[in-house]
């Protein structure tokens, strides 16, 4: 059973399972189709954005996000990519697209002497408050901590 998506000229295409298993094969994270992800109950953050997406990667590093946008552009495939909040402007709703899924990405390291901070696309800014808590090197924001941390 293959999956089919949109390409950005409007056109449908199919992908085969032997070419998605492979893209699942490369990931560390999980390849999920649309009606796996549908069994995962996931917050609608603005009613006016509910499109969804065909294939979601979850991915859990660099190598993943690599992998996919590989993959996503050798198929010609609409892409968005979801961090660790949310997007008002549902930029991270792609119909019948692939959706690249940064919410396990949340990393953050800080260096406190070159008052830098690295941080995941899928952080959010509690999880760089509780990181630069640690530090002797406070941040510099107030908000919700269940916001995406903006780059």
């Amino acid at each position: 059973m293959s999956v089919s998506v949109i390409k950005p000229d409007g056109s449908r295409q199919s992908i085969p399972d032997d070419i998605l298993d492979a893209l699942r094969v490369q990931l560390r994270g999980p390849l999920q189709s649309a009606d796996e992800a549908a069994a995962e109950p996931r917050p609608t953050w603005n009613a006016m954005h509910t499109d969804r997406e065909t294939l979601t990667a979850r991915c859990s590093g660099t190598a993943d996000v690599l992998d996919a946008v590989n993959f996503a552009r050798d198929n010609g495939l609409l892409l968005g990519v979801r961090g660790g909040g949310h997007s008002v402007a549902g930029l991270s709703a792609v119909r019948d697209g692939m959706l690249i899924d940064l919410s396990d990405m949340r990393g953050v390291q800080v260096d406190p002497v070159r008052r830098l901070a690295h941080v995941q696309g899928g952080a959010l800014l509690g999880d760089v408050a509780a990181r630069h808590r640690r530090s002797a090197w406070p941040p510099r924001w107030v908000g919700c901590p269940r916001r995406g941390s903006p780059g």
